[in-house]
């Protein structure tokens, strides 16, 4: 298994499409189950869209992606569950 997440918190880097289709061609070859966490991807500036492997032909075959709307919408999971408690209460 390969764990990634990009754009990376605290560092910042970024990755272009082509580390993907790499990554996707290498995954390939070694039956290895890539992990992609894109939390991050709403979080870039200067007009940069932050790439998606499942842009990569054939990714679906051997990844899979995770995306949280709280980074999003810059609203901690924390915060999110304590609102429903006492919206529950």
């Amino acid at each position: 298994m390969m764990i990634l997440g990009f754009p990376s918190n605290p560092t910042a880097q970024c990755v272009e499409l082509d580390f993907f289709e790499k990554v996707v061609a290498l995954a390939k070859q070694y039956d290895i189950l890539v992990v992609h966490d894109l939390a991050y991807a709403d979080i870039v500036y200067d007009g940069w869209k932050a790439p998606s492997i499942m842009q990569v032909p054939g990714a679906r075959d051997v990844a899979v992606e995770f995306f949280t709307l709280s980074k999003a919408i810059t609203w901690p999971a924390g915060a999110l569950a304590l609102w429903w408690v006492i919206r529950l209460w």
